[in-house]
């Protein structure tokens, strides 16, 4: 059974404004058109409501909400999209602008039904959960029914809106497989002042050596972000990578700092006319390396700085606001401005079906004519925004050749690849291979299974992939370690 109905697209963490929204009419199969779309008459409507009454006629419905508690306002939203109670739907939830105008349409009450003709009798709902993908949060409702199970995901953004929703495949809270965090090591919280904002992030240090023997200093590694407002756990659904790698190079006997974006933490920041990178992630970056240094027993001869995605494309532009730095990591980091690249991964991922969609083709267009704007910047409006950003941000970055200024780079430097990275593919890799592979201080090393968040995985890499619960890869982490202990 194909999804989905009012979702939030995760396009990829290049995404500017971190999440589209989309919406996408079910696309049923050919040969059954006819028959489902009879389904859909006032008949079934009344035997989906009479089927349903045994079990969910028991649960109570509030009859009103607590705006702040997104967990009471997702279970009442999926009781009533099971009930089909269009009068509350319409009047009691809090939605942003689209979706309120969008669950009035006879269309898409209509689908609302059609996934409950099509799930049929609802035995129980079970345990609800919340995910996190930067400032969004997402609520899943898993459901237990006669054809089918699945998922409800309801999804709120950060003033606990209602943005979408979406039927998903099954599976309940993995909280019961939550990583503990290991013992010997120790995480205490340190914030820093950065252009007039206070950014939170958490210093994890080790309080033993691999090997088990004290550490009278040890090795520091900041981290720096990807793109779009992300956490210092870098969280994606159930997933953080930034803090498997925290975790797992303080096991090895290094120290890490990871810190919120900036834009996680103030959203508005992006509506600032003069808003470049350097006040996105740049400059946060190097007060953070800075302040980092001195926090515990950091051996100060030995500060490294790992730049994910966007964190890595701005890495060199990073290096040159530091001085001192024992080493630079690339990790799954474009080497070029995403203009080249986001339109090949927008259609890699409306063809995860096996077919574009005129809505998927009306994104994809739309990308394009942005594309287009960023090359004419001088012709865009002051006022108009491209990709979520205005013109000066645009103009900052068409200045920047991230492979010419690393080249200026003379600390040793590792550079990690997925291969089955499908928003900063091999390509990308590839061009920072071309440009350094016979550098001296420039070490390459890529990996067939994993993708963009250096997670194992099988096949082609898509977003679906990154709401299963995984860690980053081991062998990255030993790798990691092996430089910083070698350079």
């Amino acid at each position: 059974m194909k999804r989905i109905l009012i979702i939030i697209i995760i396009i990829s963490l290049m995404s500017l404004s971190a999440c589209n929204i989309n919406i996408l009419k079910e696309e049923k199969a050919e040969g059954n058109n006819k028959q489902e779309e009879t389904q859909l008459n006032t008949d079934n409507n009344d035997a989906s409501n009479k089927k349903d009454a045994n079990y969910l006629s028991t649960i109570e419905k509030p009859e009103s909400l607590d705006g702040l508690d997104i967990l009471q306002v997702a279970n009442a939203f999926v009781l009533d999209l099971l009930t089909e109670d269009f009068q509350r739907l319409e009047s009691l939830y809090p939605y942003n602008e689209e979706v309120d105008t969008l669950i009035k349409l006879d269309e898409v009450q209509k689908e609302i039904i059609f996934h409950n003709v099509d799930m049929g009798e609802v035995h129980k709902l079970n345990e609800t959960y919340i995910y996190q993908y930067g400032t969004n949060k997402f609520v899943i409702v898993p459901i237990e029914a006669s054809l089918h199970n699945l998922n409800v995901q309801v999804s709120f953004n950060k003033n606990n809106q209602i943005i979408g929703f979406s039927y998903e495949e099954f599976g309940l809270s993995s909280a019961t497989q939550t990583r503990e965090r290991p013992e010997g090591i120790v995480e205490e919280d340190y914030s820093f002042y950065s252009d007039g904002h206070v950014i939170t992030g958490t210093f994890t240090s080790p309080t033993s050596s691999g090997d088990g023997t004290n550490l009278a200093t040890y090795p520091l590694v900041v981290l720096t972000p990807g793109f779009g407002p992300s956490d210092r756990d870098l969280s994606i659904f159930e997933n953080k990578p930034f803090r498997d790698l925290a975790w797992g190079l303080a096991e090895a006997g290094i120290a890490t700092y990871r810190y919120d974006k900036r834009t996680y933490l103030y959203d508005d920041v992006v509506n600032a006319a003069d808003f470049t990178v350097y006040d996105e992630s740049i400059n946060d970056a190097i007060v953070a390396v800075n302040m980092a240094k001195e926090l515990g027993n950091v051996n100060q001869n030995r500060v490294y700085v790992l730049g994910f995605s966007q964190g890595g494309y701005l890495l060199p532009r990073t290096a040159e606001g530091l001085i001192d730095i024992a080493g630079y990591i690339f990790v799954s980091s474009p080497a070029q401005h995403m203009k080249n690249y986001i339109k090949e991964q927008y259609e890699y991922l409306a063809m995860e079906d096996g077919k574009i969609s005129l809505e998927e083709h009306t994104t994809i267009n739309k990308m394009i004519e942005d594309i287009s704007k960023l090359e004419m910047l001088h012709q865009i409006p002051a006022q108009e925004r491209v990709q979520g950003f205005y013109k000066n941000y645009w103009l900052d970055l068409s200045t920047y050749n991230p492979i010419q200024t690393a080249s200026k780079i003379t600390s040793p430097v590792l550079v990690l690849q997925g291969e089955r990275d499908y928003q900063v593919t091999t390509k990308q890799y590839n061009l920072w291979m071309s440009a350094f592979v016979e550098a001296q201080n420039w070490t390459f090393k890529s990996y067939p299974d994993l993708n963009h968040f250096m997670m194992k995985g099988e096949g082609n890499s898509y977003s679906s992939e990154y709401r299963i619960k995984n860690h980053v890869d081991l062998q990255v982490i030993q790798d990691i370690a092996n430089f910083i202990f070698t350079n």
